[in-house]
């Protein structure tokens, strides 16, 4: 009995810390436009392997849902970590990013950072957290937040 209940306790973890999500919905709750790229897989974590969507910017207040086809990546994708940057494209102003994702990444669930709005001057102060799917094939969440 104890046996079975080790094993069936390491199969909860292993899903519990592998990128699982097969969809992501992305809310920007802050007042500054937000820029970021998604990073999927065919399969379950690792992250090498991983590919990136483009670049996406995402205006203050808004909340949107997305799989892979969507974002004009291969369907039916791993979502697994987000690749956040401080500043439009069109700022000369040091780059700065910060990566977020499933617990299989490595990479932090919750960054501290801020936004550059397009006239390049600081907009904002803010976090970019990362929640995993609570479910296998389910929805991973971004939330750019105060």
């Amino acid at each position: 009995m104890k046996k079975l209940l080790t094993i069936a306790m390491l199969c909860f973890m292993a899903t519990t810390v592998m990128g699982q999500a097969r969809s992501l919905r992305v809310d920007n709750t802050t007042s500054c436009t937000t820029y970021y790229r998604i990073w999927v897989r065919s399969s379950p974590c690792p992250f090498a392997g991983a590919i990136s969507s483009a670049l996406i910017s995402f205006p203050p207040g808004t909340t949107v849902y997305a799989n892979s086809g969507a974002l004009g990546l291969p369907p039916n994708m791993f979502f697994i970590a987000a690749y956040t940057y401080n500043q439009p494209p069109t700022c000369t102003t040091p780059l700065t990013t910060w990566m977020i994702g499933d617990p299989c990444t490595t990479y932090p669930l919750v960054v501290p950072m801020y936004s550059l709005n397009t006239a390049c001057v600081l907009c904002q102060q803010h976090f970019a957290r990362w929640i995993p799917a609570p479910t296998a094939g389910g929805q991973a969440r971004l939330i750019f937040h105060l």
